[in-house]
């Protein structure tokens, strides 16, 4: 049996840094690929581009994901 939707966003929950956990359900797997694309490298306007994000939102991915290199 496949997991179920919220077992899904459960787990891409817990990849996240703590302080984005808290976002409702539909939002976590675009969060999750943006937060994934920020750690690739991807810079702030590339990801309010792709994903539709805040540009305060997409600067705090891109500021956890190279704290998270050192």
């Amino acid at each position: 049996m496949p997991p179920s939707a919220e077992d899904l966003y459960d787990d891409l929950r817990e990849r996240l840094p703590a302080e984005l956990r808290a976002q409702p359900d539909d939002q976590i797997p675009r969060l999750w690929a943006a937060w994934s694309e920020a750690r690739s490298g991807y810079n702030a306007g590339h990801l309010i581009r792709t994903f539709h994000l805040a540009p305060a939102l997409a600067h705090r991915l891109v500021d956890l994901a190279h704290e998270r290199q050192f």
